[in-house]
Parts: structure tokens; C-alpha cells; sequence
């Protein structure tokens, strides 16, 4: 798939995905105030940057975990 971050109707960045073979992005809820995603390397979670924390979320959407609350904010920081 290919992940983005574009804003919704209300103005939040929030994380789109399209699988594989279809035309249409859709918006991953609860990923609002998402920046830098990737997807993690089997697949089922994006990765991704929220206010000094990063955070994972299942590629389906639903809620989001705290994987390290790193106060950095400049880029993911996963290598």
C-alpha cells in the first residue's frame, strides 16, 4: 500500500492509505496529528509521529499505542 498524510474536513492531518490495486485513498481513523508514517515490516501497523511520541495503529484504524514517548519531533526516528 501507499501511505500519506492529508488533512481531513476538519483541518487535521491524518494518515491515507491505498492498497495495492485500488484508485482510492481512505483516511486510517485515529491517526489524526500524524506525521512521517510507515508501515511496520509485516504490514499490520503504521508507524508514525504525533506530538513528541511515536505511535502505532492498526492498518485497519482503530485506536492508536504509545511506542516511545521521545519528545522528539522532528521525523519518526526509526531506522
Amino acid at each position: 500500500g501507499i501511505l500519506q498524510i492529508v488533512r481531513d474536513s476538519n483541518g487535521t492531518d491524518v494518515v491515507s492509505i491505498r492498497e495495492l490495486g485500488s484508485p482510492t485513498m481512505r483516511l486510517v481513523k485515529g491517526s489524526e496529528g500524524a506525521r512521517d508514517p510507515m508501515f511496520s515490516l509485516d504490514g499490520e501497523w503504521i508507524i508514525y509521529q504525533s506530538q513528541g511520541t511515536i505511535r502505532r495503529i492498526p492498518t485497519a484504524g482503530g485506536p492508536s499505542t504509545v511506542l516511545v514517548d521521545s519528545g522528539y519531533t522532528s521525523g519518526a526516528g526509526i531506522h
